[in-house]
């Protein structure tokens, strides 16, 4: 018996779209790799390593590595294009950048500064 999940049952993948048609290519896309045994892993924070000839990301979530990935270089400028390219889209679509992982610590770490000089002292 594998370890490996067992695809969702409910999914049909049926023929492969025309290339022609992108929304329809990337639907097929989606629904192959929901069908697939691949783990699923959500990741809130990132690791880089380099060799020679590789690049490997360590995914963390919430303080705790969750999976490698390792990348060959022509791999993981295939994959940085990519993402550029979704999040430019998803940016124009909501008309704003994406904030970093950074940029939203220093916007917590300054409200909370801001709600400690605003509160009252009420020492005794």
């Amino acid at each position: 018996m594998s370890d490996r999940p067992q695809a969702p049952v409910s999914i049909s993948l049926g023929a492969v779209p025309d290339q022609s048609d992108p929304a329809a290519q990337a639907q097929f896309m989606v629904q192959a790799a929901l069908a697939s045994g691949a783990p699923r892993i959500y990741a809130n924070s990132l690791g880089l390593a380099l060799t020679g000839s590789d690049v490997m990301l360590t995914f963390w979530s919430n303080g705790s590595p969750v999976g490698i990935l390792n990348l060959s270089f022509p791999t993981a400028r295939s994959l940085v294009v990519e993402l550029g390219n979704v999040l430019n889209d998803v940016e124009s679509g909501i008309g704003r950048s994406i904030p970093t992982p950074r940029e939203v610590q220093e916007g917590a770490t300054r409200v909370q500064q801001e709600r400690s000089n605003s509160t009252p002292n009420t020492g005794t």
